[in-house]
Parts: structure tokens; C-alpha cells; sequence
């Protein structure tokens, strides 16, 4: 029997364990996709406790624990840092076979020293063994950042905002990586009052009078001119419902102009709306080089009361179950008619659309370029060693793997870096038992190859980032 989360971890094969020593393990992280603020790895402030790192913003642990009964003042509320940590500790056994519980051990082993279970009965001696860690020698945002060998961070950023800290992250001489902002207009496709209140921050920004979609299209445009200067190499699209509907320039300019003037618009305008603006961004994403990260199918506020209660973002979204491939195809084509079809990256947050992304995103290939449009990683409620799995025999049965991306932590915590070295975990032991099975040569040099090609290259070259590789830490 393995002991616990041991150096084989997720790892059942030799052949795997050999790949993943030689190919994968302490490879640079390039995490194209992730919510960390840039304030917060520039204000670098150090953690105060355990609580302090593992709980603000997790919406995963936050959904756990409710799904124990735990009351919320535990959770979101007003408890001591102390009492939240033995809350949760308290729902850990439960959680075999989640992510969550892979995750918090390795986070305790990597970060703390700490390599026993956590649970209720041992949450008092865990947290002051962390706290005397802490105390002793201080841990800050860009500790991990640069103890986890990460050279790329992709915020996630609204088009209007300043990108102040980017900036001075990036003048910033002791703090090699590279904080880059990605293109996140999803206001842009909001209606009533949200819609305008975002469009005058926008006008603000491009000190300009938008008063016609032309108008906003041009501001839209400056901005992207502003993120690309800034290192920008990516968008991303948070796309609920995703349903094509012609739109001419006049029915465009029209639908501004209800939008604009606070009137409500119709379903079938909300469609043409949001196809003729993805259509304008796209092609401008194409034109700056850009990946387009199109993240769909999310049922956002599931539980209406939790999210009234609560807020948004905090634990009540939910699988929705969404026929997305005709629309999809229809937006690809529209652009890649025209030759203006950008690289594209599809996520689903339903597995079922696994194999439709990937066979979609094979049918529109580009002459030099590998996986141009490919299905992403899997995400959120599958980012767990099946759901990863999954993900990528999906993308092996079409053809993809070896263009494939890699992980990405899509987190609000900064010691989720460990969640690459759970997939460079689950990648290796996987390949390694194909070949073990007879199904891959043996001892064929391409395979560390193409591991070291999913695990860095592949996205150093996709996202047009230049990196040269650094040495494994």
C-alpha cells in the first residue's frame, strides 16, 4: 500500500513516474487563465493565517461546506479566522474523491510541511503548526508565485480598467514574471442600467462620447490597443447561453440606441447583439494575434436566495445543460469565411460537450499552426482527476493532444499553483500506462517531448509569449 500523498501520487505506473521525474516535474508555469487581483500580488501583503489564504473568494470550499450543513457565519460570516479553518477541517473526510481534498493536502505538504490528514480532531494542532510557520518566516503573495517557478500570470481584466498594476509590476526589478492583463469585455453585453453604467466608465477611459455602437466599437478598439501594449495576448468570454442571430449594422446601431436610452430589448435583439459585437471582437483578436478563451455554458445563480443573501461568485452556480454546437459553428464559420478566425480556445463546464468542442475545433484548421481552435482544459467542477482525465482522452481520441495547452488554474488563490503539478501528475501516470499497456513505444524520447510541449511549450508558443524556458526549480 502507497503512503500517503507520497512522491508517486496519482502516478500508478512506473513508466509514469519515470516520465513525469524527466519531463514534467518542475517545468515553468505559464497560467494563461486565472482571477488573481494584480493588486494583491503587488501589494504582496503576507498572510496572516491559513484562513486568511484558503478561504477569501474560494467558492469551492465555500460550496463544500455548505453541502454539510455548516452554517454560513462559518463560511462567509463573521467566525474567527480559527473557527472557519476547524469548520472546514471538520467536512474534509467527506470529501474524498474531490478535488478539494487533493488540493488542501498537497497545499499543507508544499506550503507548510504538513503531510497528515486533515480533520476535526486534529484542526487545532494543524493550524498552530502553520501559524508557528507563519509567524517565523512570513509568507506573501509573490513567495508562491516564485517558489512554484511560475514565469506567466494572465489576469483576468475588465476592458476599462487601468491596468495600473500590471504597470508596476512590470517595472519591478526583483519580481521576474510576467503579469499580463486578458481582455474580459463581458459587460459589453449586459442590458439596462448595468450596460450604462459600464459605457460611461468606458467614456471615461477613452475620454470619448459613445453615442452609436460605430462609436463603441471605436473605444473598444483603443482599449484593445492599450491591453496589447501591455502584454495582453488573450481574451476571455464568460458566455452563458450561446445563440447566433444575424444582425445588420442598422439593427446593430438600433439595439445601441434602445440600449443607451435605458429601454428594455427584445430576446431575439439580445441574440443579435451579442453576435454582431463577439463577430467584431473576434476579428479584431485575430488582428492583434490574440487567443480567444471562450468559457460556456454556466447556470449562473442557481439558487436565487443564496446568491441574494450572499452575493455572486460565492458558491451557487451550477452545470446548465445548453445545445451550443450549430450557434458555435455558425460564429467560427462567420469568421474563418471571412479569414479572420482567431486562435480559440473552447471551454464547457458540462463534460457531455467534450466531444462536440473537440470535434468542432478540429474542423477549422490553419496551415502552420497546431490546434488553432481546440477544446480547453477541463474546468471547474471537472477539474478533478477524472474530469482531467476525461479532458484529455477527449482530446487524444480527436487527434489533439499534442497541440493541447495544459492546465490552468482559473483561481482566486495563490496556492492553487499546486493544481499543475496534479495535472502534470495525472498526464504522465496516463501516457505511462499506455505505454505500459503496449498501446506507445517504449522508451521513444517524443513522449517527454510532448509532455514538456503540453506542460510549457505549446502555450509559450499559442499565446505568441516568447519565453525562454527557465531551469526546473
Amino acid at each position: 500500500m502507497k503512503s500517503f500523498m507520497n512522491d508517486r501520487f496519482l502516478i500508478h505506473n512506473d513508466k509514469g513516474y519515470q516520465l513525469y521525474k524527466n519531463a514534467a516535474e518542475g517545468l515553468p508555469i505559464l497560467d494563461y487563465h486565472c482571477h488573481l487581483p494584480a493588486k494583491e500580488i503587488w501589494e504582496n501583503e503576507p498572510f496572516a493565517n491559513l484562513s486568511d489564504v484558503w478561504f477569501t473568494g474560494d467558492h469551492y470550499k465555500w460550496r463544500a461546506m455548505r453541502m454539510y450543513g455548516i452554517e454560513e457565519r462559518f463560511i462567509t460570516g463573521d467566525a474567527s479566522p480559527y473557527e472557519k479553518f476547524e469548520a472546514y477541517a471538520s467536512v474534509m473526510p467527506n470529501l474524498l474523491g474531490n478535488q478539494l481534498y487533493h488540493w488542501s493536502h498537497m497545499e499543507l505538504k508544499r506550503y507548510f510541511g504538513v503531510d497528515r490528514e486533515l480533520n476535526a480532531s486534529n484542526a487545532a494542532g494543524i493550524w498552530e503548526e502553520v501559524q508557528r510557520k507563519l509567524e517565523q518566516n512570513a509568507l506573501a503573495p509573490r513567495d508562491v508565485i516564485q517558489m512554484e517557478n511560475v514565469q506567466m500570470i494572465g489576469t483576468t481584466d475588465d476592458p476599462v480598467d487601468s491596468l495600473a498594476y500590471h504597470d508596476l509590476l512590470a517595472e519591478h526589478e526583483s519580481f521576474d514574471v510576467s503579469v499580463l492583463p486578458t481582455f474580459r469585455p463581458d459587460n459589453v453585453f449586459k442590458t439596462g442600467t448595468a450596460f450604462n453604467e459600464w459605457v460611461d466608465q468606458l467614456e471615461i477611459v477613452t475620454q470619448s462620447t459613445i453615442s452609436s455602437a460605430a462609436a463603441l466599437e471605436q473605444a473598444l478598439l483603443e482599449r484593445m490597443t492599450f491591453f496589447h501594449e501591455r502584454g495582453c495576448r488573450s481574451s476571455d468570454h464568460d458566455i452563458v447561453q450561446l445563440v447566433w442571430a444575424d444582425c445588420t449594422k442598422e439593427e446593430d446601431e438600433a439595439i445601441f440606441e434602445r440600449l443607451r436610452s435605458g429601454q428594455s430589448i427584445s430576446e431575439k435583439q439580445q441574440h443579435q447583439w451579442f453576435s454582431w459585437i463577439m463577430s467584431f471582437l473576434a476579428r479584431h483578436y485575430h488582428e492583434h494575434n490574440w487567443v480567444m478563451q471562450l468559457h460556456i455554458g454556466v447556470l449562473r445563480d442557481a439558487n436565487q436566495r443564496g446568491t441574494a443573501e450572499i452575493g455572486k461568485n460565492a458558491g451557487f452556480d451550477a452545470i446548465n445543460e445548453l445545445n451550443t454546437a450549430e450557434h458555435l459553428t455558425h460564429l467560427l464559420n462567420d469568421l474563418n469565411t471571412d479569414r479572420k478566425l482567431p486562435k480559440t480556445i473552447l471551454y464547457s463546464v458540462n463534460s457531455k460537450d467534450f466531444d462536440v468542442l473537440s470535434t468542432i475545433g478540429s474542423s477549422f484548421s490553419e496551415e502552420g499552426l497546431a490546434g488553432k481552435v481546440q477544446l480547453g482544459a477541463a474546468w471547474w467542477f471537472h477539474d478533478h482527476v477524472e474530469g482531467i482525465k476525461k479532458q484529455l482522452q477527449t482530446a487524444a481520441k480527436i487527434g489533439q493532444l499534442g497541440a493541447f495547452n495544459g492546465m490552468l488554474t482559473d483561481s482566486r488563490s495563490f496556492l492553487s499553483y499546486t493544481r499543475h503539478d496534479y495535472f502534470r501528475r495525472i498526464l504522465c501516470s496516463m501516457i505511462g500506462g499506455w505505454i505500459e499497456n503496449g498501446e506507445l513505444l517504449d522508451n521513444d524520447p517524443q513522449w517527454e517531448t510532448i509532455i514538456r510541449n503540453i506542460c510549457f511549450n505549446n502555450t509559450n508558443q499559442f499565446f505568441d509569449l516568447r519565453f525562454e524556458k527557465r531551469q526546473d526549480s
